[in-house]
């Protein structure tokens, strides 16, 4: 009784484990999952896991015969859930340290955003004062012409009436 409980929550595990809609432990293809984990594309940014490391089932688990007519073919077996249980113990591991690989790999590539932000924004900025500091020094500029002129104008006027 206890094994047969066992082996079904092993076999449940196994196959309700899954990240984004997809199962993890059970999925039968030996395709090979690549992830975008870097700004480039070359393997430094690429991420391969493949499936059939990790798919579990039965077969791999040495769970296949359920019949236990002896005592000493129960020993057997509860030792074969002993093992099934290390190895989908150490399959769930590898998964979650594949994942938290790739939520390292996201936030990299935030962090990586933000200063890429903050750094566009201080070249926007100085750009911002540069452009702000040319537009005073010609307003100065103009305003000192306009008063030179404004000087030569009255300095004139001035000539001319002494003249008359």
């Amino acid at each position: 009784m206890e094994y047969t409980e066992l082996r079904q929550e092993i076999e449940r595990i196994a196959r309700s484990t899954e990240l984004n809609g997809n199962k993890l432990l059970r999925s039968g293809s030996s395709s090979t999952r690549d992830f975008q984990i870097g700004t480039q594309h070359d393997a430094d940014s690429t991420l391969s896991i493949k499936q059939n490391d990790l798919t579990l089932t039965e077969f791999n688990l040495k769970l296949v015969d359920s019949s236990i007519p002896t005592a000493e073919e129960a020993k057997i077996n509860l030792g074969f859930i002993d093992q099934a249980i290390e190895k989908l113990s150490g399959t769930r591991a590898k998964v979650g340290s594949l994942q938290n690989r790739l939520m390292s790999a996201v936030n990299n590539l935030d962090t990586s955003k933000v200063n890429e932000m903050d750094s566009m924004s201080k070249r926007m900025d100085a750009d911002y004062a540069l452009e702000t500091s040319e537009k005073l020094r010609a307003e100065g500029k103009l305003a000192a012409a306009t008063s030179v002129l404004a000087q030569s104008n009255l300095f004139s006027a001035q000539t001319l009436k002494l003249l008359k």
